[in-house]
């Protein structure tokens, strides 16, 4: 299956400027005496755009006033040690760092002082959620101290048919770690579609573990109210989403052991992430009857009459069979005597039982919230639990203005 394009560079190669090497470097040499007091994050011009459009995302840096609890702009990106990326809904991490321009005069321009700041693009090909990062790995010289420190910062687009915070309310794949090497903020809700009085929560994580006891500040962009929450056992701060805005999160970790003879004494580990708290708008009304779609990798998955067609049972997406197991890539066989259904990919065994909310993966037993049935001379299984035993992602856009549920499976 072919993938999206995410660089697409004959729509963004008019937008691009060059960084010269002279002006990275003359970039770098002013952050040197700051690094410690600056963060840098990033934001969507939109958390939700519509599927084959572009995705703009602004780099920015500052947060020193404030007690390092600041909204505002003070530096740009040092793009010389800096990397852009984004990952898809299937998983897929791509660089995109050939897509950053600059919206700013060059260096020399009077007045003196940094102008501008870093701006990606990116074109989300399927629906679904995209993770961006921007990380960094710099090291940075204080009078007769080295510091390295590496940055991790991130942002997220919601991508649907419909640009609607109705239609996207349930995409879950904003949780998906992606810099798991360093310091991390992972929301535990979807950043993209809050309004005010929602229950926010996020976790940090260090190195991929939970990282317990540490201070997160939270910052409003318009007024730079900030807030200052500590993560329990688990790395977890728990708030509720205030009023209409973007949002700054924050998190720096300091590692005194971690050195390297000869070029680093210490180590900090930096993380941000931006979300957005929308108005509540009345959405349009979702027509009735609209039939589902299934979305496997961006292609629709052609079912009719013939081949059986999707159902809501139990609250669960129940697809005939043979149909969904052969979309997976995966072969089927079926048992009449014990009225077993069997699919393979890639070595994973999947065997269900018509009537039974009993179910094996590889010979291990998983309850289900309900039986597989027989319809119409088909056999209906849930397609969540099929799908995602074989390592897929399963997203939800539930029905808005006049479309129908759509049904989104990712796999790698």
């Amino acid at each position: 299956m072919k993938r999206p394009n995410l660089c697409n560079p004959e729509v963004i190669v008019m937008f691009k400027r060059i960084v010269g090497g002279l002006a990275a470097a003359a970039l770098l040499l002013s952050l040197a005496g700051t690094a410690l007091a600056h963060q840098g994050w990033v934001e969507p011009n939109t958390p939700i755009a519509r599927v084959g459009d572009l995705a703009y995302v602004d780099l920015l840096f500052g947060n020193h006033s404030n007690n390092h609890a600041s909204y505002r702009i003070a530096g740009k990106w040092s793009m010389e040690t800096t990397r852009v990326y984004v990952t898809s809904p299937d998983g897929t991490k791509t660089d995109i760092s050939a897509n950053v321009f600059d919206t700013g005069e060059p260096t020399d321009t009077p007045p003196p002082g940094t102008k501008g700041y870093y701006t990606a693009a990116f074109v989300p090909g399927v629906p679904g959620a995209y993770i961006v990062s921007v990380e960094g790995d710099s090291i940075f010289k204080h009078g007769e101290v080295a510091v390295r420190t590496l940055r991790s910062a991130k942002t997220f687009v919601a991508a649907a048919d419909l640009p609607l915070r109705e239609r996207v309310a349930f995409l879950a794949g904003f949780s998906r770690p992606v810099t798991p090497d360093r310091a991390e903020l992972i929301p535990l809700v979807s950043p993209v579609s809050l309004t005010p009085g929602a229950p926010v929560r996020i976790q940090l994580r260090i190195k991929g573990q939970p990282a317990p006891g540490q201070h997160v500040k939270v910052i409003r962009r318009s007024t730079a109210e900030a807030w200052e929450y500590q993560t329990d056992a688990n790395g977890v701060v728990s708030f509720t989403a205030g009023n209409p805005d973007f949002y700054l999160v924050t998190a720096a970790i300091a590692a005194a052991d971690e050195r390297q003879e000869g070029q680093y004494d210490r180590t900090t580990y930096e993380a941000t992430m931006t979300f957005v708290v929308h108005r509540e708008v009345p959405a349009p009304a979702a027509a009735a009857g609209q039939p589902m779609t299934i979305l496997v990798n961006g292609q629709g998955l052609r079912l009719d009459a013939g081949t059986g067609l999707p159902e809501i049972a139990n609250n669960r997406t129940f697809l005939p069979y043979r149909a969904v197991a052969e979309a997976l890539g995966a072969t089927v066989d079926y048992d009449p005597q014990t009225r077993t259904v069997t699919a393979t990919r890639n070595g994973v065994t999947v065997q269900l039982r018509i009537g039974e909310a009993q179910a094996t993966v590889d010979g291990r037993a998983f309850t289900l919230d309900a039986a597989p049935y027989v319809k119409s001379g088909r056999t209906m299984v849930p397609l969540r639990f099929l799908a995602e035993s074989f390592g897929a992602t399963v997203e939800y856009l539930p029905p808005t203005a006049g479309l129908g549920a759509t049904v989104l499976v990712y796999l790698q």
